[in-house]
């Protein structure tokens, strides 16, 4: 219980040190939205060739569900580029289409370090398939507190990767973006 606590009281340390006080006018924000519906259009985001012409994927995928399946890859042009392939039954996603569209124009648009880095989308064979930045250390999966077989989290690690969690927030929430 007092590991607990110590995670809320480091959690809000973490969120009150990333506030955003610095920013007085919208402006800048307002013309990156404007760049983002014109610059960031479907035609120019998605492409329709088939991913393979670029990217080599390593099989089996490294995970999986009804819904979609990841891959590690490497690009054709750069072999030692390693990134990671997530292809999407669009058939079996429970969100309409231009929402998830939407997702992916935004996935495109936003840059910052504390957040994936989607590199090329794909619209193919009923399948919709994202190039992104690939974690070799894999993702926070691996650690939990309510599993006796996975590995905790060491307090001082916990608190760095609640700070890079909020740096991401912070990020998104500038563009009224929630994430879920």
């Amino acid at each position: 219980r007092m590991l607990a606590l110590y995670f809320f009281i480091a959690t809000c340390i973490v969120i009150a040190s990333c506030a955003d006080t610095n920013r007085t006018s919208s402006e800048p924000l307002k013309e990156t939205i404007a760049r983002f519906d014109t610059d960031y259009t479907l035609a120019k985001v998605i492409s329709s060739r088939n991913y393979y012409d670029d990217y080599q994927l390593e099989h089996p995928p490294i995970l999986s569900s009804e819904t979609s399946s990841i891959y590690k890859a490497r690009k054709h042009k750069e072999p030692a580029k390693v990134v990671a392939i997530k292809k999407v039954q669009l058939s079996k996603v429970q969100m309409s289409l231009p929402r998830a569209e939407r997702e992916v124009r935004l996935m495109k648009f936003l840059k910052h370090e504390r957040l994936v880095d989607t590199f090329d989308v794909y619209k193919w064979n009923g399948y919709l398939i994202m190039a992104m930045e690939w974690f070799e250390k894999g993702t926070l999966n691996r650690y939990s507190f309510k599993k006796k077989n996975h590995a905790n989290m060491p307090a001082d690690i916990a608190v760095g990767v609640i700070r890079q969690i909020a740096q991401g927030l912070q990020y998104l929430h500038r563009f009224n973006i929630i994430h879920r």
